[in-house]
């Protein structure tokens, strides 16, 4: 039934004299902001109604022309609907170039995994693609997609260059009908035929399928759980002509939404910009100090590191938006801008990179340390929470809330490189060494390894232990304790009426407020405020954002920020 109303909306659209672009609303909203995996959205609403359509790039870092296109689509027009956009979506695989950090993204949609940081944005991504009519998804594979063997780059098992749809038709859906109009409309416009895309049907729900673990992929779960549309449309990374490839994805995209019903206005860009975003500059701020590329960078040992980049005056940097990432030569895996750390031995070099791509390196002298001997006697260990930090002596214990942000930083006045082990937490789970200074903890005993709580079953705060694992140094550990982070209480102000209601929270609970515009003024919780954000049920909604009760009742849930899953829900129901 949907594809029919898509169907209809485009006659419509197609009758009318002139179609207005000029009064799209564009909303921007970011998940997981403040970790190493932020996930930014775009809602882009047309003055007409029709379907809502998700379009995402980025799930796998080494795929460029998607989250490049995806981002261009972000800056579109268009007369009639809503588009939800997700230009990169693994923000940490596109660092990186790779497909992937810890697993692949896309292959983790089949059920709520709660593992890895990738689980974290496939809840993310679920909570927008719910709303969506249908799919498009951004990819770039190898080779050329070709249903008979011709050689090693174009054959059956490569995907490049095409529509891959999971059924001809599914559940009345005729994807192959959609995508195979949309491949005659593009291909007409390719001089080379073998650069012309072709439709790759997976036949992922068939009995015996060879691509059974689609149904673990983003647009399985849209085809079966959802009932959607879906498509994934693929480049080839074998095209070394990134700007060509991006204008073709563009316009399988335009095609695609065009049959789909929506009129969309896409940003001219040449492939030259598209070849050059990247940022034109190495410019960083070392605590509030700006450095130039190739810059030697002095810092004491047991000084506060805090660095940021410096926004650029690009203006193809302010239109493409690349993930800016600085590393330490020495631990590739944390993203420096987004936790303040302290200088406890040699850095080697900062390298900045901009999607992937270094742009500046930044060596660092470290100055030797004045020396000062520890306030307590003993080890005295060295961290933050949420970017505050603490200091704790062998045998104490940290408090913390379910979600809070961990860091270790070390062993205060030590001149070892030292090892700290949080039980029940791994790194990097191919490469289990115990160590854990420098990693961004979330912590969340879910996915903690259970046979290292400590303390009694049904408390619900859990405890773990942190040991100092450094070979020749005597082995002692502290304690981290986690509690349930617990929702007390909303404040929200009516806007019209500028009358403010605080609210008790109480899950499952029913409250009566009048209808209208409300700002949410703040949350009670036994956290940090900030580390809960609300949902209704189709936008996240921050304090000092605003939500509206039009119907009969508005379901707000309470979420984790970090890991956006839910802590609780109340009804506000209209008087």
């Amino acid at each position: 039934m949907r594809f029919i109303l898509f169907i209809l909306l485009q006659t419509s659209i197609l009758l009318s004299s002139s179609i207005v672009f000029a009064t799209t609303q564009v909303e921007n909203y970011e998940l997981f902001s403040g970790t190493q995996y932020p996930l930014s959205i775009y809602v882009l609403t047309g003055e007409a109604k029709g379907p809502t359509i998700f379009i995402q790039g980025g799930i796998q870092g080494d795929e460029q022309a998607g989250f490049i296109s995806a981002q261009i689509l972000s800056r579109s027009k268009i007369a009639n609907g809503r588009l939800i956009i997700i230009p990169r979506a693994n923000i940490p695989s596109i660092h990186m170039l790779r497909r992937q950090i810890f697993v692949d993204m896309n292959r983790r949609f089949d059920k709520d995994y709660n593992k890895y940081y990738e689980d974290r944005l496939v809840r993310g991504v679920k909570f927008f693609l719910k709303q969506a009519d249908a799919l498009i998804h951004l990819h770039e594979g190898s080779g050329f997609h070709s249903p008979t063997y011709v050689n090693k780059l174009r054959n059956p098992n490569r995907y490049g260059q095409s529509i891959i749809i999971d059924a001809l038709e599914y559940d009345k859906i005729p994807l192959g009908k959609v995508a195979n109009q949309a491949l005659a409309n593009v291909n007409s416009t390719i001089a080379n035929p073998n650069y012309h895309f072709t439709l790759f049907n997976m036949k992922t729900f068939q009995k015996n399928s060879e691509h059974a673990e689609q149904t673990k992929s983003m647009t399985g779960y849209a085809v079966n759980k959802l009932g959607i549309p879906a498509y994934a449309v693929e480049v080839s990374k074998d095209i070394v002509q990134l700007g060509w490839k991006v204008h073709q994805q563009l316009k399988l995209v335009k095609e695609l939404l065009t049959l789909h019903g929506i009129e969309i206005e896409i940003p001219v860009v040449t492939e030259k910009e598209i070849e050059t975003y990247n940022y034109q500059y190495g410019k960083l701020l070392v605590n509030g100090q700006a450095v130039k590329n190739g810059s030697i960078i002095s810092v004491s040992e047991g000084i506060a590191l805090n660095i940021k980049s410096e926004e650029s005056t690009s203006k193809l940097s302010k239109e493409f938006l690349p993930a800016i990432s600085i590393f330490n030569s020495k631990r590739t895996g944390v993203n420096l801008l987004t936790n303040k750390s302290l200088v406890l031995n040699d850095l080697g070099t900062l390298n900045l990179y901009a999607d992937g791509k270094k742009v500046a390196s930044y060596p660092v002298k470290t100055k030797t340390r004045i020396e000062k001997k520890p306030v307590y006697s003993g080890a005295v260990f060295l961290g933050q929470i949420n970017s505050e930090g603490f200091e704790v002596q062998a045998g104490e214990v940290v408090q913390a809330v379910a979600g809070d942000k961990f860091f270790l930083e070390g062993v205060h006045g030590s001149s070892f490189n030292e090892i700290l082990n949080l039980k029940g937490f791994v790194a990097i789970p191919w490469d289990n060494t115990g160590q854990d200074i420098g990693w961004e903890i979330i912590l969340d005993p879910d996915n903690f390894m259970k046979r290292y709580e400590l303390g009694k079953k049904n408390n619900p705060v859990k405890r773990y232990r942190i040991v100092r694992e450094t070979e020749t140094c005597k082995r002692v550990e502290f304690y981290l304790d986690i509690a349930p982070r617990e929702i007390y209480g909303l404040r929200v102000l009516n806007k019209k009426k500028k009358i403010s209601y605080v609210l008790p929270w109480e899950a499952d609970s029913d409250l009566r407020l009048p209808k209208g515009d409300y700002e949410l003024q703040g949350i009670w919780s036994n956290g940090e405020k900030d580390l809960v954000v609300l949902t209704t049920d189709t936008k996240p909604v921050a304090v000092g954002q605003s939500f509206s009760i039009k119907d009969e009742k508005l379901k707000l849930t309470a979420r984790h920020k970090n890991t956006f899953a839910p802590i609780g829900s109340i009804v506000l129901r209209s008087k």
